[in-house]
């Protein structure tokens, strides 16, 4: 039977940025799990913050340095910069011109899979429930799809997987497999054929407000992608590039 919950736009706005109190988490939490019509609000809350948040986010890198003024806190140059955002926002609107959009990100599959990550919250994964003879036929079936085999997924230390799915990029199949790390924070490792020759060098960047370790193996590139600031995803990424390559 699928409960119905009552919940405001605002309390789920509170429990998406994490500002909810104890009690009131716990309860969405469990009401996420009955409740077909509150996980579908909250999904598509969830989507609008992240639209809104990479929106500001090229807002502000657009925005002028904030000027140095008498009587404010250090914490406020942020406040500053949203002020000039706002007022970029503004002058783009009036001319009638859209925010730049840069080649890179629209012709670099990483920053499609991280924007796509971006959107992912541990009620995403938490809330699956596949089962391991399940895991290993979609393993199965996607490497012979990829022409990778993830078929062996090796187990890392720190990340509990959840599911194996297939994207797409560019008519080419898209590996996601997806885990929880022990803080139950959503990670995901992507593999996509790219034809470039193999490195054994891991790559950092930050995309979408999100840590990310790629690195080429046999033509294919792979990413692993999760929280800011979890320094086992470095460990994890070096413990899936030796076991890919045995």
């Amino acid at each position: 039977m699928t409960h119905k919950s009552d919940f405001s736009d605002d309390d789920l706005t509170r429990f998406i940025d994490k500002e909810a109190g104890r009690e009131l988490s716990m309860r969405i939490k469990a009401a996420l799990k009955t409740d077909a019509d509150l996980r579908q609000r909250h999904g598509n809350m969830v989507q609008v913050s992240a639209d809104y948040k990479a929106t500001f986010d090229e807002l502000l890198s657009l925005a002028p340095a904030s000027p140095k003024l008498n009587g404010f806190k250090e914490g406020s140059s942020w406040n500053l910069r949203v002020v000039a955002a706002s007022m970029v926002a503004g002058a783009l609107l009036a001319w009638g011109l859209t925010i730049p959009f840069q080649p890179s990100m629209a012709t670099d599959w990483k920053y499609v899979v991280a924007n796509y990550q971006s959107l992912y919250v541990t009620e995403t994964l938490s809330l699956t429930n596949v089962s391991e003879s399940e895991q290993k036929a979609s393993l199965t079936r996607l490497s012979e799809r990829l022409g990778f085999d993830v078929a062996t997924l090796p187990s890392v230390d720190g990340l509990t997987f959840v599911r194996a799915q297939e994207l797409g990029f560019e008519g080419r199949p898209l590996a996601q497999l997806t885990f929880l790390t022990a803080d139950e924070g959503p990670v995901a490792l992507c593999i996509v054929e790219t034809g470039k020759e193999t490195t054994d060098r891991i790559d950092f960047a930050e995309l979408y407000g999100l840590d990310t370790y790629s690195w080429t193996q046999g033509g294919f590139g792979i990413l692993l992608v999760g929280p800011r600031d979890d320094g086992s995803l470095k460990d994890a990424a070096a413990a899936f590039r030796d076991a890919f390559k045995a």
